[in-house]
């Protein structure tokens, strides 16, 4: 497009460009009739000879003047006008010259900074609000971006371009190579080649939300096919990874917000604003946020293919596996010799369980792992091996579902030729890596169950031994069938269907579940501990789980 500068549209003397980009150019005008400055955005000429572009320009130019909201920057006028390079059009809107968010991002980023928690819960509202006025109006953005967001003299966060991604969708590819959104925002459907809905702009929010946490953008890629496909196929990146200070809350926002499918994410731009305030305030947050987390691109993807219930919903986000490493004394105190045998034990609700089947569809909400500590699923087991020394491994499932009254059963084998002393076991009322109970047994036949709190191991029945020896218990190569039923402070342990620890400690009241592994302070070859897990389930032991 060639330059406009010191030329006139219309009523409007353009003086300076502010801008360019892969639809239009950006200028500062002047308005001889309400004597004010105004930006002018020049759209390139070839859109003009689009067939049934000036029917879209006025469709278009028309809802976007309709729309007054204080954090919309509005469209005073649109027109076409010919020049010396031809026929171009031209919408009017309010001089804003404040920054965009991407400039305030990348200002932090280059201090080695993030954004404010409260700014970006503030610009989130903001944003939020104006999309929901224009949903409710029909209008849907399609390309929300930091460079659209720009900020006033006072800090309002303000949403510029609406309609201008819907006004290229029909023309040929802009410069960019795209027919509207941007490929770092882009929700799925959209890079599928959807014409994307309210939902299409929510994801970008998340999308963005996301980089104003981290100081980065998700995902990164060399080109824009290639950035397309990992909205398409790859995994949201864990928040908390990269800001581990953020409550737990706050990731399940993030991820209901950028979900794979449409229908996982939130309803409305506000709900997730009103979420994201509540995360951080450490106040509740509903159930559907808290299942978002991490669920597998290929359910998403699946979509209508696979109808899970809520039931299986809840599953699927409880099947969220976070290792945690633990350094430090793998072994811990003893127990008390078995007691006669009891009935198989029963609980009330059973919030999730899997038996790690071939084609069991939860099977894809456990991540895999290679090195010196790997998990992997297969036939019918969940598979967990160290080769490191004097260690002790938690796999915790997602801490966002909490317990206290509980009953957490599961059948597992120490396999050879891992060392007989090696333990594995349960986990539960999990808090953090130094905050939770373990119930566990080793290949020598022997049981424990311990504190750990504030990074110590606590033996729970005060014993001199470290482990000790309990018939219930099969021996290396041979499986264990191991339960634990906690309700407040009344903690009891089973191997094999037999009672053979109880203790009553209420230092944690509830947490997350999942399992441990701890291996042998003496390296072998090549194993230290190989263990396999065949079954999982959690169920209230009254109805009084939290979270």
């Amino acid at each position: 497009m060639a330059e406009l500068a010191d030329k006139t549209l219309g009523r409007y003397r353009l003086e300076k460009l502010l801008g360019r980009g892969g639809m239009a150019q950006v200028y500062k005008a002047w308005d001889p009739n309400t004597q004010r400055y105004v930006a002018i955005k020049v759209l390139h000429e070839y859109l003009a000879d689009e067939p049934g572009f000036q029917e879209r320009f006025s469709r278009e130019g028309t809802l976007a003047a309709s729309l007054n909201h204080p954090n919309i920057v509005g469209v005073y006028d649109f027109d076409t006008a010919i020049t010396e390079a031809g026929r171009v059009s031209y919408m009017v809107m309010p001089l804003v010259e404040g920054p965009s968010l991407r400039h305030k991002i990348m200002d932090v980023g280059a201090r080695g900074e993030r954004l404010p928690l409260e700014e970006v819960v503030r610009i989130v509202e903001g944003i939020a609000s104006a999309l929901d006025y224009a949903h409710a109006r029909g209008m849907v953005h399609r390309d929300i971006k930091p460079a659209n967001i720009l900020f006033d003299e006072r800090g309002t966060p303000l949403l510029t371009d609406f309609g201008l991604a819907r006004l290229v969708s029909g023309a040929r590819l802009t410069e960019s190579g795209y027919t509207g959104g941007t490929p770092a925002y882009m929700s799925p459907e959209q890079g599928r080649g959807e014409a994307g809905d309210q939902r299409s702009d929510i994801y970008a929010l998340g999308i963005i939300l996301h980089e104003m946490l981290t100081g980065r953008l998700p995902f990164e890629a060399d080109s824009g096919p290639a950035m397309i496909m990992k909205h398409l196929d790859e995994p949201l990146p864990s928040v908390r990874k990269l800001v581990p200070e953020l409550p737990v809350a706050v990731e399940a926002v993030v991820y209901r917000a950028a979900a794979k499918r449409p229908q996982d994410r939130y309803p409305s731009a506000g709900e997730l604003a009103a979420e994201l305030r509540a995360a951080l305030a450490g106040e509740p947050i509903s159930r559907a946020t808290r299942n978002a987390r991490l669920r597998p691109p290929a359910l998403q993807r699946a979509g209508d293919a696979l109808l899970f219930g809520a039931v299986a919903l809840i599953v699927l986000a409880a099947l969220v596996l976070i290792f945690v490493l633990n350094r430090g004394d793998a072994v811990a105190p003893s127990v008390p010799t078995p007691s006669a045998p009891v009935a198989a034990m029963t609980g009330g609700a059973v919030p999730f369980s899997t038996g790690f089947d071939d084609g069991d569809e939860y099977n894809l909400g456990w991540p895999l792992s290679q090195g010196i500590f790997t998990q992997e699923i297969a036939g019918g087991q969940y598979h967990l091996r160290s080769m490191l020394a004097g260690q002790a491994h938690t796999a915790i499932f997602d801490p966002v579902f909490h317990y206290s009254s509980l009953i957490v059963e599961t059948s597992a084998t120490l396999r050879e030729p891992s060392q007989p002393d090696s333990g594995y076991g349960l986990v539960f009322r999990y808090q953090d890596e130094d905050h939770y109970y373990v119930f566990a047994v080793n290949g020598r036949q022997q049981v424990s169950i311990w504190l750990r709190q504030g990074g110590a191991w606590q033996e729970l029945r005060g014993s001199s031994d470290t482990w000790t020896f309990n018939e219930a218990v099969a021996p290396l190569g041979q499986p264990n069938h191991l339960s634990i039923r906690a309700s407040e402070d009344y903690i009891e342990g089973f191997v094999n269907r037999r009672r053979v620890v109880t203790v009553r400690d209420d230092a944690i009241a509830e947490g997350a579940v999942g399992f441990y592994i701890a291996t042998t302070l003496r390296p072998v070859e090549d194993v230290l501990t190989d263990v396999v897990f065949d079954s999982f389930t959690v169920s209230t032991a009254v109805p009084s789980m939290t979270g």
